[in-house]
């Protein structure tokens, strides 16, 4: 599914463990592959993941930062990471989600 909340292309999906560690890892490596299949991504596209063990997300990106911020998967779990004051205030002002927005992408 897709939350339609977000700015940005991504592609998301619930996981589910299996009776054993080799049958979960099957599980996430099966949803991993139908969500990059699902984005339609080029070979060798740049794209974030972050993964739970009850969900996983995939976001294309366009660029690995906005400005001189640096973007992870971290950023686009919360964790936009600054290293001075000036960083910290170009983050308040251009707000976080704009920013993911801008290093993420619309396909």
């Amino acid at each position: 599914g897709m939350a339609k909340t977000l700015p940005f292309s991504h592609a998301y999906t619930k996981l589910t463990q299996g009776d054993n560690v080799q049958e979960s890892a099957k599980i996430s490596l099966n949803n991993y592959q139908r969500l990059l299949n699902s984005l339609n991504l080029g070979e060798g596209w740049p794209y974030n993941l972050l993964m739970t063990r009850e969900w996983m997300l995939v976001i294309p990106r366009s660029q690995p930062c906005y400005q001189n911020i640096g973007i992870n998967s971290l950023g686009f779990a919360g964790g936009l990471l600054v290293r001075n004051q000036d960083e910290l205030d170009f983050v308040k002002k251009h707000q976080p989600l704009n920013i993911l927005k801008a290093v993420g992408v619309t396909l």
